[in-house]
């Protein structure tokens, strides 16, 4: 479900940049492991 977001907010215009994918992948990783 988080990728689901992260996904979502790329469709809006947010966190296009390099720098802020990776972020946001980590951000994405660790709500994955935190909820499961």
């Amino acid at each position: 479900m988080s990728n689901g977001i992260r996904h979502l907010l790329w469709d809006l215009g947010f966190f296009l940049d390099l720098s802020k994918i990776y972020t946001s992948e980590i951000i994405m990783l660790f709500c994955a492991k935190l909820f499961s």
